[in-house]
């Protein structure tokens, strides 16, 4: 991604994330992590000043499923039958093939199962907080 290639510049990384340039990692990976840290601030901040049906956390866990079982309904849209077959069937299309023809698995446990220790410490020190924060406000919700 373009945002990545400021990690090699800290001053261009620091502005990026807000900061200075010695808050800056010194990984590529480390500043990938501390830009996702900042997105879920920011999502946690705006979630926190709208009130709690002015917005939908979705968890990924939820996935294709939630595309007929909770955003359409969030939004206030209910789809005919014919319809709700034919958006299942594209929700269970993966997004990224560009073919259409790969199908949706889910692969959480996959990617969780792969990740380092020295990517755990990173998502726990920059990230864990804020996700943990937003699973905590959509329960409160009473989101599924």
């Amino acid at each position: 991604a373009g945002w990545m290639r400021r990690a090699a510049h800290r001053m261009q990384a620091g502005l990026f994330l807000g900061g200075t340039p010695s808050q800056v990692a010194d990984t590529p990976l480390a500043f990938a992590a501390q830009v996702l840290g900042r997105i879920l601030a920011g999502v946690v901040r705006d979630v926190e000043r709208q009130g709690a049906g002015d917005w939908l956390l979705v968890p990924y866990e939820a996935l294709p499923q939630a595309l007929t079982t909770q955003i359409l309904p969030w939004l206030g849209l209910i789809p005919t039958a014919e319809e709700a077959d034919r958006l299942a069937l594209a929700a269970g299309r993966h997004a990224k093939d560009p073919t259409g023809r790969q199908r949706f698995e889910p692969d959480g446990t996959r990617k969780r199962a792969a990740v380092t220790a020295d990517l755990a410490a990173l998502a726990r020190d920059l990230a864990d907080a804020y996700h943990d924060r937003l699973e905590h406000l959509r329960l409160q919700a009473g989101q599924a």
